[in-house]
């Protein structure tokens, strides 16, 4: 009897988990998204950026993939509608806050289950653990975005609401409240703006309280996952 059976031909191996361009595009978006006030289309276009490099990150999984192209095909829309219509229908500016922090928060927690279940950490994974941050700042940014199309004092700088409501400012001021957004996030605080109604401070606190919790978390395991030595391997007799 023959011992040569017929193999059968191995699963073809998932895509391959790749973090940078999205990592590439949020810090890109985080540089750049104040120049907005020279070149107003710039945060439209680095949005869409992270919206796309985003649907790159979860293409491992073909459910998620599916899940967040379908945001995708709303949230894109909806930003390019904002852009170009938004100083005349407050609807659309809003509709696109609140689809965009629905989309970075689902991306958030994708990334955040991805990177604190593998037992093996690579460079990806620590390149995903510092996405995982940056999106906290992308959430809360569109987030008080939201909020000042409903309160425009809810946000004040040099004692002016921090939103100003005409055609040329909306992209300038979402780089605005993006790095509002940031520096209460890594807690500089340099008090050039400041969240003066009662909700938008508890925004603030929960944004500071989530950064410190995720460096204290994530990033700390991830390091002393990558200093440990991987555990022996059990040898059968």
């Amino acid at each position: 009897m023959s011992n040569d059976a017929p193999s059968a031909s191995a699963p073809p191996a998932p895509p391959k988990i790749i973090y940078t361009p999205l990592l590439v595009a949020l810090c890109a978006t985080a540089i750049l998204s104040s120049l907005a006030d020279y070149w107003p289309i710039t945060t439209s276009i680095l949005a869409s950026a992270i919206l796309l490099t985003g649907l790159r990150a979860v293409a491992r999984d073909h459910l998620l993939r599916l899940v967040v192209g379908g945001l995708l095909v709303i949230c894109l829309p909806l930003r390019w509608a904002a852009h170009t219509f938004g100083d005349e229908y407050f609807w659309l500016l809003f509709l696109s806050h609140v689809s965009l922090v629905i989309y970075f928060s689902l991306l958030e927690g994708i990334v955040l289950v991805r990177v604190i279940r593998p037992h093996r950490i690579t460079s990806q994974t620590v390149i995903g653990a510092i996405c995982g941050y940056l999106l906290i700042a992308y959430i809360f940014g569109f987030v008080f975005a939201a909020l000042e199309s409903l309160d425009p004092n809810a946000i004040i700088t040099g004692g002016q609401p921090a939103v100003v409501d005409t055609p040329a400012s909306i992209e300038q001021d979402i780089g605005e409240l993006m790095y509002f957004s940031l520096i209460s996030l890594t807690t500089v605080g340099y008090g050039d703006y400041v969240p003066l109604s009662r909700f938008a401070r508890s925004l603030v606190v929960a944004e500071v309280l989530a950064g410190q919790l995720y460096l204290a978390a994530f990033v700390a395991r991830l390091v002393g996952a990558l200093e440990s030595p991987p555990p022996p391997e059990q040898h059968g007799n």
